[in-house]
This record gives structure tokens, C-alpha cells and sequence, in this order.
């Protein structure tokens, strides 16, 4: 009897050329794959075989991201709108459900808006491109060229659409995905002339200005959807205001100037270094350059929670901007001054648990005291308990529209939408019933939650079903029969 062959080395296979370097993405590619990267054996690879693995894992990407979009094409065929028919096998609805992406957000732990980006993927690769489909699951493009492939035809016929992606497909495998969007580009505009027109007036139909918060803590502003010619000379004027900036004596990089100039447009104020008075002979130190921020105010129509603490300058807590998210100690009071100086601002206190959950709330109307004169003096209010656990019904009403004073309660309680995933600040939310209020339900802490218009309606939709257990803490059953439960969120600790 021979001896038997030694096996090969896990990472033998993925060099130039070698069988797992060039397969299509699989089930025994992806064991091969795994068998050369895990238990530390990456260690004993080659270059060449590293870069070989490397290659067949990002294939094995876009194989399973192909079969993600499968699976969500799939829900939507038996997702039907209300008063609407289920589709046969393999064709889609007459009109789909509009609460399909809460459906993948709440499964899938996304953003609605991120879901909905994913469902409408899949639904063009599983209608419209259909060898972009093919490009994706054997490996040759991944999710980020499918997308822009999808978004760039959307505004053709599915006749014109196939046809552009039949002559950019061959090469999009190569190429970068600036590359890929110059040549979808170009592609879209050979197969109709006019698609970069109507592209373009549709999006200008749905301009916006968002801001969010960046990882480093700052934050960012922008507008979509604006008119080209007015964002060309808007851009040319900040470069002109910041050009002005610097010749008047004010310190920075261009990009921080333009900044500058930016921002004082937005906030009408003038960032321009005042000059020392020319006529005085004394040797005093020239007038330091106007800070905008120590004259500015803020009316705290925002939603802004400091631990007073931190407000004392006693520690270094973070606060939280509704809509926003945490910010760090000195912004936390720097906002509060600002606040502090405008005489339309509300003082609220909400005070939590050592798990950054709220327990207690209570308003102050009127002008802000500034921080440094905050004290247990100058600082009076009533502090409502909020309910935990179970609800003593104290703060229970007999209207329907909750009174300022209980709605406070429930957003200082939930400052978000309920919905799993969803984001949106309290403040610009309904406060919903959970038990509908002509149905025996309590306008009282235990039978109220901010719900966004959208979710609002979500729970009221066909196979969609909404608890609330204890004070703000909800189950979610949605039509698969799945329960997702969003507690109240944890202020920062």
C-alpha cells in the first residue's frame, strides 16, 4: 500500500493563477478561504497567496451581499400595499408595501433610510439589471458598483437600462468606482440623450439641507439637490469672502477661511479682524480679532441635555443634542452658554440613573441663568420621577393631547422615534397612543411613545403590531412574525 499524500498547505491554491485565486465565489471557496485565514494561519502565507485570499474573500463578499438582495427581492414579492393582491410566484405585487425597509431595518439592526437604499437595489437587480445581478453574486463587481449602476440607469427604461449595462459590465470588474461612474456616465447619455436633464430636474425636486455629527465630534452641513449654476457661484463667492478674510489680516488655511466665510454667511456675522484705532499713540496691545462665538446667541429651541455637573464645570460628562448626538464636556457648556445668552431659551433638567437612563424631569420657563451664576439658588424647579418598571399612572391625563408638562416627561424619557432604527428627534414626532385612546388607552407614560409620522402609520398597517410592556420600553411584531424590542435610549454616561 502507497503512503497517502500529505494535504496541501491551506494557503496552497490562492497564488497567481491557482485555482482559488480565479474561482467564482462558492461554498467551497469560502471553507477554502477560511481554512487559510483562521486559526493564525495568514502567518505562514506567501505575499502572493495573501494577496490570492484577499481577492477571494472580497469576492465572496459581493456572493453573499448577491444573496442578501435576493432574500430582500423575495420579501418584497410577498409584501403587497394594503388593497392590494399577492403577486404569483416569481412577479412582483402591483404596488408594494411602503413598510418593507422597516421590516429589513428592524431585522437587519439598519437605518430606515439605509434599508430602503438596499430594497431598492434589489429590486432593480431582480427586475431591471439583471446581468448586473450576475456580475454581483459570481464576484466580478461588488455592492458598490452594483448601486452605482442602479442609481445611474434608474431614470431610464428597463430596455435602456439593460442596454447600458450590457456595454459597461465587461469592464467594470477593472476599474475603479470613479472610473465605472464616468463610464455609466457616458453610457447613460448614449442611450438617451436627454436622461442627464431629466436626472438632474428630478433630483433638484427634492433639494434638502442636513446636518449631522462626524465621528471626530464635529459636525457637518450640507444642501442635495441645489441647482449646479447657483452652487458654482455660491462656491466662488465663499472663495472671493475668504480671499477678502485673509487680506484683512484673519489667520488660516484657504479651506479654513472658506469655512469662516461660509459660516458667517449662514449666521450673518462678520469674522473681519478689527484694525487697533490708528490715532492712538499709545503703546497698549492692538484690539484682538472679533471671536463671532462671544457675541452670538442660541435660542435652545434645540433639545439640549447637560448633566449639571458638567454644566458646574464639576466633571467632564458628556451632553447630547437631540438629532445630533453626544457632545463632548466644553461644547456641552459652550451650547449652554449660547443658550444661556438668548432670552427666549427654556431651561430643562433631566436627571439619570447611574445607567444613563433619565429618571427625573422638570422645566424652568424663562430665561437661562448663565452657567457660572447656575446654583442651587439661582436654580428652582420641580422635578417629575419618571416611570420605571411599572406606572403609578401620577402623571395620567384625561384628554387626549398630552399637556406640555407630560409630553416633556415622555421625550426627556425617549428622545428619539420608538421605531427600531430610527433617529428621528422626539421634539418633531407624534406622541402616539399605544393602545389607541378611543380603545381604553392612557394618555399617561405607560401608553405614550414619540412615533415619526411614518412609523405612526407603520403600526397601524396590516400585519404590524405594537406593545409597550412598561413605561417606553416597545415590541415590535412585524407581519413575518419577528419581535424587535427598542428600549428607552441611555443618555451618556
Amino acid at each position: 500500500m502507497g503512503t497517502r499524500p500529505a494535504p496541501a498547505r491551506p494557503g496552497s491554491g490562492f497564488e497567481s493563477g491557482g485555482a482559488f485565486d480565479v474561482s467564482a465565489p462558492s461554498w467551497p471557496l469560502a471553507r477554502q478561504a477560511d481554512a487559510a485565514t483562521g486559526d493564525g494561519q495568514l502567518a505562514s502565507l506567501n505575499d502572493d497567496e495573501l494577496i490570492g485570499a484577499l481577492r477571494a474573500w472580497r469576492r465572496l463578499e459581493s456572493w453573499c451581499c448577491a444573496g442578501l438582495l435576493a432574500a430582500t427581492a423575495e420579501l418584497a414579492r410577498r409584501r403587497p400595499a394594503e388593497r392590494t393582491g399577492p403577486a404569483a410566484p416569481g412577479e412582483f405585487p402591483a404596488q408594494l408595501s411602503e413598510f418593507i425597509a422597516d421590516e429589513m431595518a428592524a431585522a437587519l439592526r439598519l437605518s430606515t433610510r439605509t434599508a430602503d437604499a438596499y430594497l431598492d437595489l434589489a429590486l432593480d437587480l431582480a427586475t431591471r439589471l439583471p446581468r448586473t445581478a450576475t456580475a454581483l453574486r459570481e464576484g466580478s463587481i461588488d455592492h458598490l458598483k452594483a448601486r452605482l449602476i442602479s442609481e445611474a440607469t434608474r431614470i431610464l427604461t428597463d430596455e435602456q437600462a439593460r442596454a447600458v449595462e450590457a456595454q459597461i459590465l465587461p469592464r467594470a470588474g477593472q476599474q475603479t468606482p470613479g472610473q465605472l461612474r464616468a463610464a455609466a456616465a457616458r453610457a447613460v447619455l448614449t442611450a438617451d440623450p436627454e436622461a442627464a436633464t431629466r436626472r438632474r430636474e428630478e433630483a433638484q425636486k427634492d433639494p434638502r439641507v442636513r446636518h449631522w455629527r462626524e465621528d471626530a465630534g464635529t459636525a457637518a452641513l450640507a444642501g442635495f439637490g441645489l441647482p449646479p449654476d447657483e452652487v458654482l457661484e455660491a462656491d466662488q463667492r465663499i472663495t472671493a469672502r475668504a480671499l477678502a478674510l485673509r487680506e484683512a489680516g484673519l489667520s488660516g488655511s484657504l479651506d479654513q477661511l472658506r469655512v469662516r466665510a461660509y459660516l458667517d454667511t449662514l449666521l450673518g456675522q462678520d469674522s473681519t479682524p478689527t484694525a487697533p484705532p490708528i490715532t492712538d499713540p499709545s503703546p497698549a496691545e492692538p484690539t484682538p480679532p472679533r471671536d463671532p462665538a462671544t457675541v452670538r446667541r442660541l435660542a435652545a429651541r434645540l433639545n439640549l441635555t447637560v448633566p449639571l455637573t458638567t454644566l458646574l464645570g464639576l466633571d467632564a460628562k458628556p451632553g447630547s443634542v437631540a438629532g445630533f448626538g453626544p457632545v463632548d464636556s466644553p461644547l456641552a457648556r459652550h451650547l449652554a452658554a449660547l443658550a444661556a445668552a438668548d432670552p427666549t431659551s427654556r431651561c430643562c433638567l433631566t436627571v439619570t440613573g447611574g445607567d444613563g437612563l433619565p429618571i427625573a424631569h422638570g422645566c424652568l420657563p424663562g430665561p437661562v441663568s448663565p452657567p457660572n451664576d447656575l446654583g442651587p439658588r439661582t436654580l428652582a424647579m420641580t422635578l417629575d420621577p419618571l416611570a420605571r418598571g411599572s406606572c403609578d399612572h401620577l402623571h395620567q391625563e384625561s384628554g387626549y393631547h398630552p399637556s406640555r408638562r407630560l409630553r416633556h416627561l415622555i421625550i426627556a424619557r425617549t428622545p428619539t422615534c420608538a421605531a427600531p432604527g430610527c433617529q428621528r428627534p422626539a421634539a418633531r414626532c407624534d406622541l402616539d397612543h399605544t393602545i389607541p385612546y378611543d380603545q381604553g388607552g392612557r394618555t399617561c407614560e405607560c401608553d405614550l411613545a414619540p412615533l415619526c409620522r411614518h412609523h405612526h402609520r407603520c403600526k397601524q398597517s396590516a400585519g404590524w403590531h405594537l406593545d409597550q410592556p412598561t413605561p417606553g420600553v416597545m415590541i415590535w411584531t412585524t407581519p413575518a412574525g419577528r419581535r424587535y424590542i427598542t428600549p428607552p435610549d441611555a443618555y451618556p454616561t
